[in-house]
């Protein structure tokens, strides 16, 4: 079968001319071969269509079973014991010492000292803030101005936090006896039904001002409000608080403070050891015994994981051991 070259037209066996166009059809287009429709060339009948929406089906009941498996793991991963089973660390902020739950792990800290926690499914954060508040001596902290600015400033904050937040009712609370103000808000935090409590205090003894604030998934509200109001009802004032130690872990602390003692003691020995060369035989059960705390010293101090430390328990780990290093020194 052949075809005009000018207008498409099929041209008949033998044409010389186009018989639409009038144009005269080549020797080459006279002559053109008639294709040859074999079984291959036939076009086939078109397979029966498979019933696509049983394949959407499984894809969707695989998806369905794949995200509540899903949640059912994230749930576990935010709290995978009953609070009773749960282990606690002792974590100092502002002189005020809370236990924490082991379901939260320290998640970030600021400049200002401030630290922040997060169960492992991300579905609940506690924040801890601690700010400078040297109040005069005689000030009734309970003055109706101060309370209705600190009312304010926990609005602001519920308002920075949660969009459209609602206040709810919600406890009167202290820690340690120290008067507390609390709120509590419902809202959505980044798309998610969200409650959020907010719990202050000044805290006399380290003149500081403390706030705590948990945001939590409002489905996980009960489990986490659970913990956060067990840590505040457990909270302990230290009441000989030092500054340089602010938001460090309290067992981390005093194994540091321990360790740095018993340097002291240490150094003073070599010391009176090195310089008394003519009374080492009466010194040398107290030389085996100092050595022996040294060594278990030691061993204590290089098990310490720095990598999973806090910025505020690194900071006074760096702290503690470089003052002991300098102190060596002078006995080297």
């Amino acid at each position: 079968m052949a075809f005009c070259s000018n207008c498409g037209s099929e041209l008949k066996e033998g044409e010389k001319f186009c018989t639409n166009c009038g144009k005269a059809v080549s020797t080459e287009e006279r002559t053109q071969k008639p294709i040859n429709y074999t079984e291959n060339n036939t076009v086939k009948k078109p397979k029966k269509k498979k019933k696509v929406w049983k394949i959407i089906l499984i894809i969707f009941l695989l998806l369905v079973i794949s995200a509540g498996a899903y949640i059912y793991h994230e749930m576990n991963e935010d709290f995978p014991k009953d609070i009773g089973k749960e282990k606690t660390t002792d974590i100092e902020i502002g002189g005020i010492v809370f236990p924490m739950s082991e379901a939260y792990e320290f998640a970030d800290s600021n400049a200002s000292g401030g630290q922040s926690y997060k169960t492992k499914g991300g579905r609940s954060y506690m924040l801890f803030e601690s700010t400078d508040l040297d109040i005069p001596e005689g000030f009734d902290i309970a003055d109706k101005d101060l309370e209705a600015k600190i009312y304010e400033a926990i609005k602001s904050n519920a308002d920075a936090i949660l969009t459209s937040p609602k206040e709810v009712s919600t406890d009167d609370m202290n820690i340690d006896s120290l008067k507390c103000w609390s709120k509590a808000y419902e809202g959505t935090y980044e798309g998610i039904n969200a409650h959020m409590k907010y719990v202050a205090t000044y805290n006399s003894y380290s003149k500081k001002f403390v706030a705590v604030t948990i945001v939590t998934a409002s489905s996980y509200a009960d489990k986490a409000m659970a913990r956060y109001d067990r840590m505040l009802n457990t909270a302990k004032v230290n009441k000989s608080v030092s500054s340089s130690a602010e938001g460090v872990s309290v067992d981390l602390k005093d194994l540091l403070d321990s360790y740095e003692e018993f340097m002291d003691e240490y150094i003073e020995f070599m010391k009176k050891y090195k310089s008394n060369s003519t009374d080492v035989a009466s010194m040398l059960g107290d030389y085996t015994e100092i050595m022996q705390k040294y060594t278990d010293f030691a061993t204590k101090i290089s098990n310490l994981n720095t990598s999973n430390m806090s910025p505020a328990d690194y900071a006074y780990y760096m702290e503690v051991t470089t003052r002991i290093y300098k102190k060596l020194a002078e006995i080297e």
